[in-house]
């Protein structure tokens, strides 16, 4: 039996990380992008108990300020603290790197995700009009920024 948790994704679960996007996302990551963000090292998988990946969060470090770009959990596994596990490996892995700020964005209707990132300390940073979408589908993008604090000398 393997335990639940986080670890670093590698290039054969790029699939499967497009997989989950697809099932979350209405404009899903391709499994090229998945495959390029796992070699550049910026994409942390969660498993569940049985082994099985059932979600991911990948997000880049430049500099002093992290960006997330994206984190989905599949739909039978929400609300099971997988999300905050993932966003925290994240944070935990930036600030390591050096990072001092994290900004991501966040669609304006995605109550669920804005919850998790205000409880992780997140602070709304502006706002993206018709962001997301095409046509008429268009949505706005919340844009939220953490300050994070100083890695110990």
């Amino acid at each position: 039996m393997v335990s639940e948790g986080v670890r670093e994704a590698c290039a054969t679960d790029a699939r499967r990380l497009a997989e989950i996007d697809a099932l979350q996302n209405p404009g899903p990551w391709s499994e090229t992008l998945f495959r390029d963000s796992i070699a550049a090292g910026q994409c942390r998988l969660a498993v569940d108990a049985s082994g099985r990946i059932c979600g991911f969060v990948v997000f880049q470090t430049v500099l002093d300020e992290c960006e997330i770009l994206g984190i989905a959990v599949e739909p039978g596994q929400q609300r099971r603290g997988i999300g905050t596990r993932l966003l925290s490996a994240a944070l935990a892995e930036a600030r390591a790197q050096g990072a001092r700020a994290c900004y991501l964005e966040v669609r304006v209707s995605n109550e669920a995700a804005q919850s998790l990132y205000l409880a992780h300390g997140f602070v709304p940073n502006g706002l993206r009009k018709a962001y997301y979408g095409a046509g008429a589908a268009r949505e706005d993008a919340l844009l939220l920024r953490l300050e994070m604090a100083a890695r110990e000398p």
